[in-house]
């Protein structure tokens, strides 16, 4: 092993000694030469070829002054003659003082490859000084010392050296500044990753992540907000950057929690999931698919696209929703152009591997011309459709249930009896004290809704009725007891009519229906007496045996 001042090393092969290289790994590669008499060295700072790298950046600039300057010394290498029989002299590496003191410079690099000694400060920190001290190199050794001595107090060569001496007193200061810089990336990279972790609890939870207010000095501000300060309490990382940001509330400012970043995690996770879906898809031999549209609560026409694949490792079959996507014009045609277009996102070829595809029985879906189903036929002739058999049975059994009148009476009055119960708090509270009483350890229940669209609508109200049918009447006789007869509001109405038919003419008299309007609060107070609701109640026992029995819970 050789040892010298600077990075000296030994090679077990010989490379030629201008031999051209790529300039991005030129550096770390090391440069031989070999002679008859003298053994193989290198040097990895050979300022032959520091002046050919391009778009020098800071850390290289560090790399190269950290290994200092080429200095091969007599002891391990002798330095060759040139025709005049004159060579370099390791002398020459010193510098002697005012005083005789001899000490070490660094301002000369030699280059071994070349013969040659450069100027190590100037070829740093004058690159755009295009002399030989940086580019070609010096090489005839007659009067050496006095051209290293012109060049020494050369204007160049001075701007070059005090840059060099600054950079080294100030190099603390980059290197704690640096190490900051490292520190933060490192905060941030943290917050992010917890600014994730809660993007995708709200999401899993379909939570809203907005707040009406998301101000730091209001009470609520959202569940993302909230969740992010919740999180600082516990977390070194977030806590001094929620701090800081309190701190400057009132003042604009742009961070990881402002208004947009939530909708940008939830993009970026949302592409993250859709590529592992989509490689799953295409690691897969085939693929089938399943379209529907309908309204969303703003009333827009949404179309979902769902995935069907069988994964080839574990044979377990998959479905996934890849796609929503607002579709105005839900016409056959513009239905094909989304297909295409989301297949396209994806990279999924459904031209040879698309083997089923699963929709309603709309004309735009299923039509034998014009329909979804026939223009993906069209180009691949293997995508076979299949009419949504749960969709088929749902439409088969509602046709049943609405040919026969006592049925479509049975089912209308379940619905009337959601409207009465759960259309009031007090109703619905009797009839959770009636379950609680008569069917004690069992879960609280509530009316179902009938409702057209899914046949399963009608099993789970038809169910809820017989299991808390004692509830029900329970409920039911207790409306009839308090919350008044039908007569009752047959009064209000007689005395209310005449009132609300002269207010809506259009030759009002306003003196009039003042008039009428003070009767009315008369006439209302006459019938709020013990004598009156006697006599309403005999009323009531006449209707019932002139109706029956029949109708008597709603009277």
């Amino acid at each position: 092993m050789f040892h010298a001042e600077g990075r000296l090393g030994r090679l077990d092969d010989v490379r030629l000694p201008q031999q051209k290289r790529n300039e991005n790994i030129m550096f770390q590669e090391t440069l031989c030469i070999s002679t008859s008499t003298q053994s193989i060295l290198i040097y990895e700072n050979d300022p032959a070829k520091i002046h050919t790298f391009t778009n020098v950046t800071p850390e290289f600039t560090d790399m190269i002054v950290q290994k200092g300057p080429c200095r091969p010394t007599n002891n391990i290498f002798k330095f060759p003659t040139n025709k005049e029989h004159r060579s370099f002299q390791e002398s020459w590496f010193t510098k002697k003082l005012n005083d005789t003191t001899l000490v070490n410079g660094d301002r000369l690099s030699y280059s071994i490859s070349t013969d040659k000694i450069f100027c190590f400060h100037c070829q740093m920190f004058g690159r755009t000084k295009r002399d030989n001290w940086i580019i070609n190199g010096v090489s005839k050794w007659k009067n050496a010392l006095h051209k290293i001595l012109v060049h020494e107090t050369s204007t160049n060569h001075i701007d070059a050296s005090l840059k060099f001496k600054l950079r080294n007193q100030v190099l603390p200061i980059l290197l704690s500044l640096t190490e900051k810089r490292k520190f933060e990336v490192l905060c941030n990279h943290g917050i992010v990753k917890e600014l994730i972790d809660i993007t995708l609890f709200l999401g899993r939870h379909s939570l809203a992540f907005r707040g009406h207010r998301e101000k730091w000095s209001d009470s609520l501000r959202g569940h993302f907000k909230d969740l992010v300060e919740l999180v600082s309490n516990y977390s070194p990382t977030m806590a001094p950057y929620i701090s800081n940001l309190k701190n400057k509330n009132n003042k604009p400012q742009w961070s990881f929690i402002s208004w947009r970043r939530p909708n940008e995690l939830i993009e970026c996770i949302s592409d993250d999931i859709v590529g592992i879906i989509s490689k799953s898809i295409k690691d897969s031999p085939f693929f089938s698919v399943s379209l529907d549209t309908t309204f969303d609560v703003s009333r827009k026409e949404q179309l979902s696209f769902i995935v069907r694949n069988i994964d080839k490792n574990s044979g377990s079959i998959y479905e996934r929703l890849i796609a929503v996507l607002e579709t105005p014009i839900i016409t056959g045609r513009e239905l094909m152009n989304v297909f295409k277009q989301t297949c396209d996102l994806l990279n999924l070829d459904w031209k040879n591997h698309l083997v089923g595809q699963s929709y309603d029985g709309a004309a735009n879906m299923r039509g034998n011309y014009n329909g979804l189903q026939s223009l993906i036929k069209e180009v691949n002739p293997h995508a076979i459709y299949i009419w949504c058999w749960a969709h088929r049975l749902n439409l088969v059994i509602t046709d049943v249930v609405s040919s026969g009148v006592n049925t479509m009476d049975m089912f209308g009055n379940l619905e009337k009896l959601y409207d009465l119960i759960n259309l009031s708090k007090i109703r619905v509270k009797y009839y959770e004290q009636f379950q609680k009483e008569r069917y004690k350890k069992k879960q609280i229940r509530r009316i179902k809704r009938v409702t057209t669209a899914r046949w399963m609508s009608f099993s789970y109200a038809l169910y809820v009725v017989l299991s808390t049918y004692l509830a029900v009447i329970g409920t039911l006789e207790i409306i009839r007891s308090k919350d008044g007869p039908a007569l009752t509001f047959k009064i209000l109405i007689d005395i209310l009519s005449p009132t609300s038919s002269i207010l809506q003419s259009k030759d009002l008299d306003l003196m009039l229906a003042v008039s009428m309007i003070e009767q009315n609060k008369i006439k209302i107070s006459t019938n709020r007496s013990y004598e009156s609701f006697k006599h309403l109640s005999q009323e009531v026992d006449v209707f019932v045996l002139e109706q029956g029995d029949e109708n008597e819970e709603f009277i």
